[in-house]
């Protein structure tokens, strides 16, 4: 038996690995990762300084520095490698990952870490984290793309609040390199509402209709470029018009909802919120000034909050959420299970539906854990009264599997992809058992009036 005092404490931590190395370390995990069907990531770190009179009058800053990053190896595990990129950058590989969610409990983990080690003491600590995710096959499929949408990525954590960024999946790093010159071009987008909704339906599995739908943000710059609707939330938040952004979201959404329901089309719309939204005050107000503009029934709209959003003032969030459900709209939990709030709070907040994470879902059929997951999750779920919600789901096999275990709404390519308002009607009216929300209004006269809307709005 080793003695313990003679154990070398890093043992069971990461390992360093030198410059020329990180690229086929990258290589290989995502090697692995392809050949067992699982998950690799590239997280990028940056200690930066929170303010340059620091950096000006304290001694030591460098080697402080120093000293924080020595300690990030007992906050890894034996098989994940890290390389010191830069003072204070450290780019860290962590390879064997079941799903994209244990990425981003990674960056938390080290997150917090690094708040510890240079809090010296005090309450607040004179760095901020800054981490950038990239995984595989996710954000990119080879070692120079993960790195590079890393680096991206750890230039947009700056827009977070909680120092942390991951890329949606649709998002590559070639757009990401030409983010620093279309910025003119997004800040005219939010002034001008120069943005698109599409709708991706959503199969109820009890009746096999659809009859409710995700809208999602999409637009496009005048060169061409698909702007992620992550990078044009984080454009608001920096420029202080997230509230303007949300309130253009509702009032297209809930303009399109009234257009469909007026031609028959009953259905129910799904409208995410920022983290930002809900520390504003008057935001349950914009929700009822535009259900009244537009003559929506409240129960028809479902806003979406994303379990993080309540990590630093639960009780501020709670009492907006409690003021939002006065108004008779339905509320919703997204990318449950990758957050990091106590599950109290499913039993306190005024819930309709909760969201499982894309990442559980998309393995659940070559993975028993994340299989035992999703089932614990659709059981928590229905245990509260709450409607559980699949999204991510792209084949029939995962569908009917979500179905056995009783899970409610699904939504992904499965069903089908986003649609635009015209295509939307024309995929639900093709779509089997769908008639009966039509109120024999025939098709044509949905696309005319979705069109007209269009032109007017």
């Amino acid at each position: 038996m080793r003695n313990k005092r003679t154990q070398d404490p890093t043992a069971d931590a990461g390992k360093p690995v030198g410059r020329s190395q990180l690229l086929g370390v990258i290589r290989d995990a995502v090697q692995g990762a392809r050949t067992h069907q699982r998950s690799a990531a590239v997280l990028m770190l940056c200690l930066k300084p929170k303010d340059r009179l620091h950096l000006l009058t304290q001694d030591r800053v460098q080697e402080r520095l120093e000293g924080a990053i020595a300690k990030l190896p007992l906050l890894l595990r034996p098989a994940d490698l890290y390389c010191v990129v830069g003072p204070g950058q450290v780019c860290v590989v962590l390879p064997e990952l079941a799903n994209t969610a244990q990425a981003l409990l990674a960056a938390y983990k080290l997150s917090r870490g690094m708040h510890e080690a240079t809090a010296d003491g005090a309450s607040d600590p004179w760095v901020r984290a800054l981490i950038g995710i990239a995984c595989f096959p996710d954000q990119a499929e080879d070692e120079s793309s993960l790195l590079m949408q890393a680096d991206a990525a750890m230039g947009e954590a700056e827009a977070s609040e909680e120092g942390i960024f991951l890329f949606p999946e649709d998002r590559r790093v070639e757009s990401a390199q030409q983010l620093p010159g279309v910025r003119s071009q997004i800040l005219d987008a939010l002034r001008f509402n120069d943005f698109r909704i599409a709708y991706q339906p959503q199969l109820n599995l009890a009746s096999g209709r659809c009859d409710s739908a995700e809208a999602l943000l999409r637009c496009t710059l005048p060169d061409g470029t698909l702007l992620s609707p992550q990078l044009l939330v984080a454009a608001a938040e920096q420029e202080g018009r997230v509230g303007a952004l949300t309130a253009g979201i509702l009032n297209a959404s809930l303009r399109q909802l009234s257009v469909w329901t007026r031609a028959g089309v009953n259905m129910h719309i799904s409208v995410n919120l920022s983290p930002h939204n809900l520390r504003d005050p008057d935001l349950p107000d914009v929700v009822a000034r535009s259900l009244s503009s537009w003559g929506v029934d409240p129960g028809f709209l479902t806003l979406e909050i994303v379990e993080s959003s309540m990590i630093h003032s639960f009780s501020e969030a709670s009492s907006l959420l409690h003021r939002l459900k006065q108004l008779g709209v339905k509320l919703a939990v997204d990318d449950f299970g990758t957050g990091y709030s106590c599950l109290a709070y499913l039993r306190q907040l005024p819930l309709d539906e909760l969201k499982m994470d894309r990442a559980f879902v998309r393995n659940l059929l070559q993975s028993k854990s994340d299989r035992q997951l999703v089932r614990a999750m659709i059981d928590l779920a229905h245990n509260f009264d709450l409607h559980a919600v699949a999204e991510g789901v792209e084949d029939e096999p995962t569908l009917q599997a979500l179905q056995d275990m009783g899970c409610d709404l699904v939504q992904g390519y499965a069903v089908s992809q986003a649609l635009e308002a015209d295509g939307f009607v024309a995929w639900l009216k093709a779509f089997p058992g769908q008639e009966a929300s039509y109120d024999g209004e025939p098709v044509s006269q949905v696309l005319a009036a979705s069109a007209m809307d269009d032109r007017q709005g």
